[in-house]
């Protein structure tokens, strides 16, 4: 069967994100289908699945490609899941994350919400920030639009905190002219960079105000003290400026349950992943206590530890 090469096209600065997609398909001749275009269905995802075969039918240029450009609110991970090969030929081969540089830390402490498909009837919300964190970490390409609108050294800093957020992803100055690879975008789940840092893959620290570490610790905390951490402290820059923090812990309150835990600004989620009680033998601990990766600007690594531990 002959291959189809799609590009995925993803972004929560609508304007910007359209604009590249745009200059995309212009660049390389490829067939555009646009968010405004596969918005306007409940499942983007099916949609852009269905359109891709018509890159194929009789007297067709077989050397087009498909850009999928896609709302903010779709999951980029089903992005991944449910394109990485169809069963028409469609083959994901890119996943383009726009950034808007001038306000990537802003859309990263967002307090906004976007609707989100649901799994059942109604719809959910996501918050931006989670979402444009997500983006980032699961990208094979970023690119990064507006940079004239900073100065060198503050461009330097934010490409050095995407790079600890995504350490896989190329950074993109310009709109490639070129449709992309040939191959498939891994489907796995440990492109993100907090997944490098609990894994003791190397992160690179591209700009000296990015800090990346791992905080460890055996004993459990309690509830009160790590809402505490996080409220009195942590969201006032006490430390510096955490920006996303991932990993797994246990409460005092409940020393069986291993928690998997996400933040992103002022954005946190603590959701039970593991009891002990229920442990096969062949099961594999996620964790024995707090194990946790920090990526942010300006921490104060020994502070940090010290009012943690």
């Amino acid at each position: 069967m002959d291959i189809i090469k799609t590009t995925a096209v993803v972004g929560t600065c609508a304007r910007e994100r359209s604009a590249f997609a745009r200059d995309l398909a212009a660049l390389t001749g490829d067939a555009l289908w646009s968010a405004g275009r596969l918005g306007l269905v409940p499942d983007p995802i099916d949609e852009a699945a269905s359109l891709i075969p018509w890159l194929r039918i009789p007297g067709a240029d077989l050397d087009t490609s498909a850009i999928l450009e896609f709302p903010a609110s779709v999951p980029v991970e089903e992005i991944i899941a449910r394109l990485a090969e169809t069963p028409e030929g469609g083959r994901l081969t890119r996943l383009i994350c726009v950034v808007d540089v001038a306000h990537l830390l802003a859309d990263l402490a967002s307090e906004s919400y976007l609707p989100v498909p649901a799994d059942g009837p109604g719809v959910d919300y996501t918050g931006i920030a989670a979402i444009t964190a997500t983006q980032l970490e699961y990208s094979t390409h970023v690119a990064l639009v507006n940079t004239e609108y900073l100065e060198a050294a503050e461009l330097g800093r934010i490409t050095g905190l995407i790079t600890a957020l995504a350490p896989e992803a190329t950074l993109l100055l310009e709109t490639p002219k070129d449709s992309g690879p040939a191959s498939t975008i891994p489907t796995h789940s440990e492109r993100p960079g907090w997944v490098h840092v609990l894994n003791d893959d190397s992160v690179p620290v591209a700009h000296p105000s990015v800090s990346v570490l791992r905080w460890e610790q055996i004993r459990p905390l309690h509830p009160r003290r790590f809402v505490e951490l996080f409220e009195d402290h942590i969201e006032h820059g006490h430390f510096g400026r955490l920006v996303r923090s991932a990993g797994f812990l246990r409460l005092s309150t409940r020393p069986g349950v291993t928690a998997g835990w996400q933040h992103v600004g002022s954005l946190m989620s603590l959701e039970p992943m593991q009891d002990s009680a229920t442990l096969q033998p062949d099961d594999e601990l996620l964790a024995l206590g707090q194990d946790l990766a920090l990526i942010g600007l300006d921490l104060d690594e020994p502070a940090l530890r010290g009012c943690a531990g």
